[in-house]
């Protein structure tokens, strides 16, 4: 699912490839793998079907294991500071804009 490399971050003491790739739907999505263990990644995104997101627009999940990838992402500059809150279940999720340079 590597379609195209954005950059690397640091999230929880790791440090990841970002790679921007499109779900089956056709949304955007964010995909991190360990630098030099590629064996490690996971999606900091959602593909939520019920939820409405423009072109260049992705929504990241930022709770419980990911809690903090919203903030690492903004501070990154991968994605735009303004977000908007959607409510999952107990959580919220965040639509975001990418960067031109995502």
């Amino acid at each position: 699912m590597k379609d195209h490399r954005v950059g690397n971050i640091t999230f929880k003491d790791v440090k990841y490839e970002v790679y921007k790739f499109k779900y089956f739907s056709g949304r955007l999505g964010l995909m991190f793998t360990e630098i030099g263990n590629d064996k490690r990644y996971f999606s900091g995104t959602l593909n939520m079907d019920n939820v409405k997101n423009n072109e260049g627009e992705v929504i990241v999940k930022s709770h419980i294991e990911n809690e903090g990838l919203l903030e690492a992402l903004i501070e990154r500059g991968f994605i735009h500071k303004q977000t908007i809150p959607v409510t999952l279940g107990f959580n919220k999720v965040y639509i975001c804009k990418l960067k031109s340079k995502s």
